[in-house]
Parts: structure tokens; C-alpha cells; sequence
């Protein structure tokens, strides 16, 4: 029991300083209502990670198998959009941004529709994460 809830404070803690970077790294996510429900949608995901992400990965194993693994994002993605879903402050929504140099190169300026903030979110959202589980000891 003590190893299920140290495993379950980890996750939400990940799952929350990943909400949260999300939100202020990336203008296609937003929670409106503080960091009451960023808590909240920390909660809710680490929920959706253990006791739903098993079954969801049953039903994505033909699409892992033909793409490699290369398709894993999609369960995130739809963690969360569950989680948007269930939490009703935090939505992804479309966005525009300007151009900016980098390099000597131009990049030009653009509208970000639903459908790419969404995925755009996902893999940003998976890089936190990653980064905070790497950067803790036991990595779980």
C-alpha cells in the first residue's frame, strides 16, 4: 500500500509540474482558475495513467506494432483530451504566432489550428514530463 501511494505522489507531482509548464511554456493550453486546477488536472491524469493507460494501450497495440512504437504519443494525446474533458477550466485551443528569426533564418508567422495544438501540446507536455522523470532519482 505504502508503494502504491509513493508511486501515485510521484506521478501526480510529474503530472502536475508537467501541467504547469505546459501552461506557461505554451499558449495553445490554458487553465483558467489558477493553480487550484492545474492541481486538479494533475489528479485526473495520474487517475487516467493508472487504472485506464493499461487498457488504452491494449487497444493501441496494432497501431504501435505497424508504426513501430512510433505512434506512443497517441496515447498521451488522448490522456489528455480526457483530461480537458473532465476538467472543465483547462482547453486547448487554436493559436497564432509571429515570425522570428533564429539562425539567419526566417521563420513566418502562422495560425495553429485545433487539431495541431492538440498534438503540438502533447509533445510538449511529453518532453516535461520526460525531463522530470529523468531528473528524479528513481525515475517512477
Amino acid at each position: 500500500m505504502f508503494r502504491f501511494l509513493t508511486k501515485f505522489i510521484k506521478r501526480w507531482f510529474r503530472n502536475f509540474l508537467g501541467f504547469l509548464g505546459l501552461v506557461y511554456v505554451y499558449d495553445g493550453f490554458v487553465i483558467n482558475g489558477g493553480v487550484s486546477i492545474v492541481v486538479l488536472a494533475g489528479f485526473v491524469m495520474t487517475f487516467i495513467e493508472i487504472f485506464f493507460q493499461p487498457l488504452l494501450k491494449m487497444l493501441l497495440v496494432p497501431v504501435n506494432i505497424i508504426t513501430f512504437g512510433m505512434f506512443s504519443w497517441l496515447l498521451t494525446t488522448i490522456e489528455l483530451l480526457i483530461v480537458v474533458y473532465m476538467v472543465n477550466l483547462a482547453e486547448f485551443r487554436p493559436f497564432a504566432f509571429e515570425s522570428f528569426r533564429f539562425l539567419g533564418f526566417e521563420i513566418g508567422g502562422m495560425n495553429v489550428n485545433m487539431f495541431f495544438s492538440v498534438i503540438l501540446g502533447t509533445i510538449i507536455f511529453n518532453f516535461l514530463t520526460n525531463i522530470i522523470k529523468k531528473l528524479s532519482s528513481s525515475g517512477e
